[in-house]
């Protein structure tokens, strides 16, 4: 449940929260099949009851509590568990704390580098994170540490930056270790940098008036791109001045005859990349 605080008592006359409450009024039924469980789910308006599910003799269940507050107020939880027959059952309970409540990561291109962000809502006993790399998300390896707060009840924010990223995609992970040295992986995120070396990008090809070209600028300065012909005459020149890095310009190819021709890109360093072919209908 979502439920406010506020909502919950006008219900329920009391802050309590949790599943198949013994008032069938916050929730009825009580119990319901957990591959099949309706209403299990409110939003903030909820009275913050849902129904229970019915379990099985041998398995073992995992429930997950997010301390949610936006105040970031810290707050003390405590526990009430009883079985079907509504007789206590504390003994069936086992509570542990997460080493890290992992909320955001995200990676992205700054300039000719790479930044990899990330966020905790809570901390326990956390020693540090190890930002991990890889270019075929299968062979992963470190590429920074960061130190962990070790312990916090509030948003911590963290950041890396990756300043010799691969050419192409990145796939960027966090191994968040605790401190008796046990580690968890956090999802996979990317990020594309483009290379001074790789081939633009053109589009829409075939072409009837307007195209668009992205490249990597390798200095920030004046560009000069030339269309030419099958033969390799220059039949068009453009000039742009760019910011170092992803760069995107847009093509005037209208005065262009029908035909096949190719694009090439040149900086005050040399040419980027190497040429694109495209055709105009």
């Amino acid at each position: 449940s979502y439920a406010q605080r506020s909502t919950t008592f006008s219900a329920t006359g009391a802050y309590a929260t949790g599943m198949a409450h013994s008032n069938s009024a916050f929730n009825a039924p009580r119990f319901q099949p957990a591959t099949t469980c309706t209403g299990c789910s409110q939003d903030l308006n909820g009275n913050g009851w849902v129904p229970g599910i019915q379990v099985t003799a041998g398995e073992v269940y995992l429930l997950y509590v997010d301390n949610y507050d936006q105040s970031g107020t810290a707050f003390q939880l405590d526990w009430y568990m009883e079985d079907s027959q509504g007789q206590p059952a504390a003994d069936l309970l086992n509570c542990f704390t997460l080493p890290v409540e992992l909320i955001a990561l995200a990676a992205s291109p700054s300039g000719d580098d790479a930044l990899v962000t990330w966020s905790t809502a809570t901390e326990h006993n956390s020693d540090r994170f190890i930002v991990e790399r890889s270019g075929d998300n299968v062979r992963f390896l470190p590429i920074g540490t960061v130190h962990a707060m070790g312990e916090s009840q509030t948003r911590s924010d963290y950041r890396l930056l990756d300043q010799y990223p691969l050419p192409g995609i990145n796939y960027y992970r966090l191994a968040m270790v605790d401190q008796d040295g046990s580690q968890e992986y956090s999802p996979v995120v990317v990020a594309e940098l483009h290379d001074g070396g790789s081939t633009p990008n053109l589009y829409p090809n075939p072409v009837k008036d307007r195209m668009h070209l992205g490249f990597h600028m390798p200095v920030q300065g004046d560009a000069m791109v030339l269309i030419t012909d099958l033969v390799g005459r220059t039949v068009e020149i453009q000039h742009f001045h760019l910011d170092r890095g992803p760069g995107r310009v847009i093509l005037d190819a209208e005065r262009l005859q029908p035909g096949s021709y190719s694009v090439h890109v040149l900086a005050s360093s040399g040419p980027v990349g190497r040429a694109i072919n495209f055709v105009k209908e």
